[in-house]
């Protein structure tokens, strides 16, 4: 999570003979502080998948940070902290939810004013109750409230004070808002998802996913991040945003600037790593054009060649070069022949594109 200085609050579980710890770090300038112990070791319940036990952590708009992780058989503990200052010891408590006995897979979002929000799966481990339950001015206001039906959920409250939450069902990834939920994609969704809002007010929602369609209808077994960016109150169809190499559920947070960023872990040699990408929307305006250049992208601009408000991209952009497909006549190519011929370079091209 990120406060309004944009240090990074990194929570985490470490495992080991003595059970699980849960950690916590503060990162900034390309360096992280000592990783400092917010409980345990104590024994986290057991989870049928990775991210069920993992601990949630948001910061709010007056900057305080809040971390919420299972804590056994007493449900769910949570602590808060100023995000200038280190966290002690003393300072958990358990949330008040004593009739949801089985409550996990939490996550929480701050909000402007001050106050968080927790989502929770009432059945933890399974497919349960999605419930939302709010913190303000130091308490918790109970009871929690139902919003749907499934598991592993993610929320966030944008820039205007609205709810945002996701989640997976058997259908698919749930999207819900203002009481309202959708099911618009049909890639599975296996893991928890990520949601964030961008400089320009969209949201966006990420996950994994274990198999994908093409634009043929065709379904193919993959591991894939794809992600979705709401526009106009219909969503764009999924795109891919990363092939790690493993199940890996990606995690979203947008930055005061808007910027947008991602983590995910990959598995490199002998150890695991974290993954990590940004998207800054993209924006012309500082980039004024005049005479012929300003002519030709007012005429590309026009119905007559493209939807209304797609985007003519015509800065931040160089020339790279020419592909002609399906394969170059070797005469005048240095690229050997392939069985795609020009997508297969422009997709290579792709993949290392930053």
């Amino acid at each position: 999570a990120l406060d309004r200085a944009g240090t990074a609050h990194v929570v985490w579980v470490k495992a080991g003979d003595g059970g699980h710890e849960i950690l916590y770090s503060r990162c900034g300038e390309g360096q992280c502080a000592v990783p400092l112990r917010l409980s345990g070791p104590t024994p986290l319940p057991a989870a049928s998948s990775g991210p069920v036990s993992a601990p949630a952590i948001a910061v709010n708009g007056h900057d305080v940070v809040m971390v919420g992780w299972p804590d056994g058989a007493d449900g769910l503990a949570y602590g808060t902290w100023a995000a200038a200052e280190a966290p002690v010891s003393a300072m958990t408590s358990n949330v008040p939810l004593a009739d949801v006995p089985l409550a996990g897979e939490q996550r929480l979002s701050g909000t402007a004013d001050g106050s968080f929000v927790l989502v929770f799966n009432s059945d933890s481990g399974s497919s349960g109750e999605i419930q939302t339950l709010r913190w303000v001015d130091g308490s918790w206001e109970a009871p929690p409230q139902t919003i749907g039906t499934g598991r592993l959920p993610e929320i966030v409250m944008d820039s205007e004070g609205t709810l945002h939450a996701a989640w997976c069902e058997a259908d698919g990834l749930v999207y819900w808002s203002e009481g309202q939920a959708q099911t618009p994609f049909s890639t599975p969704c296996t893991s928890r998802p990520g949601l964030a809002q961008d400089s320009e007010g969209r949201m966006h929602v990420a996950w994994y996913a274990d198999q994908v369609e093409n634009a043929l209808g065709r379904t193919a077994s993959h591991d894939v991040i794809v992600e979705s960016i709401e526009d106009d109150d219909n969503w764009l169809p999924p795109a891919i945003v990363a092939r790690p190499d493993r199940a890996s559920p990606p995690a979203l947070a947008a930055g005061a600037d808007g910027v947008l960023h991602m983590a995910w872990s990959e598995a490199e040699p002998a150890q695991d790593a974290v993954a990590y990408a940004t998207q800054v929307q993209y924006d012309c305006s500082a980039y004024p054009l005049s005479g012929i250049a300003r002519e030709v992208y007012d005429i590309a601009r026009q119905d007559t060649y493209q939807p209304p408000g797609d985007i003519v991209p015509y800065c931040q952009n160089h020339f790279d070069r020419l592909w002609f497909t399906p394969n170059s006549d070797p005469a005048f190519s240095d690229h050997p022949p392939t069985p795609n011929g020009g997508f297969d370079g422009f997709a290579d091209l792709v993949r290392s594109a930053r």
